[in-house]
């Protein structure tokens, strides 16, 4: 759930750490554990391969039902409804 919770926040990059890094300075440390985005290290192996089927999938990749295993098409699913309505 986090590392949805940190994909609709967005997911800090360089930049981004960079404009932080000049904002907060000495107080870094703080702002990044109080920053409701998410750094791309943080996402979890097995999200990270939903995010990747579900990109392929909006890509026109022909999926097939036996690509994933039946656990992992629900939770594609579910990812897809968080998504859509801003995990609301």
């Amino acid at each position: 759930m986090k590392d949805l919770r940190s994909l609709l926040a967005g997911v800090c990059d360089d930049r981004e750490r960079e404009k932080c890094e000049n904002e907060f300075g000495d107080n870094m440390g703080w702002a990044c554990d109080n920053c409701p985005k998410g750094r791309s290290g943080e996402i979890g192996e097995y999200t990270r391969k939903l995010l990747i089927n579900r990109l392929l999938k909006s890509a026109g990749y022909p999926l097939k039902s036996n690509d994933l295993t039946f656990a992992e098409w629900l939770d594609l699913g579910m990812i897809e409804e968080w998504l859509q309505t801003k995990g609301q």
